[in-house]
């Protein structure tokens, strides 16, 4: 995975990013996430590619602390397969 940050203030980052996944797969695409208080607004859009194919994504989410070393992100959108929704927790190791 490579991030790299365009822009960021106190409270705002943007930036863009690629992960290199297993089966061929490749993502691609800008993601920003703005404060708002203990949380954090997120979107983030771009490509998925891979076996002859390339399939954009667009997701909003929200990400909310649980513990000093835990985020929840909950988050929704849509790519060319359909709708996508769910929730993950990130965890600092």
């Amino acid at each position: 995975l490579e991030w790299k940050i365009t822009s960021m203030t106190d409270t705002f980052a943007s930036g863009t990013f690629k992960a290199t996944c297993g089966g061929g797969l490749t993502l691609e695409g800008s993601a920003e996430g703005k404060l708002n208080g203990l949380t954090a607004d997120l979107k983030a859009s771009g490509n998925v590619s891979g076996a002859g194919m390339t399939c954009p994504f667009s997701l909003t989410g929200t990400a909310v602390p649980e513990g000093l070393d835990k985020v929840r992100i909950t988050y929704s959108g849509t790519t060319c397969l359909g709708p996508v929704s769910g929730s993950e927790v990130l965890t600092k190791r």
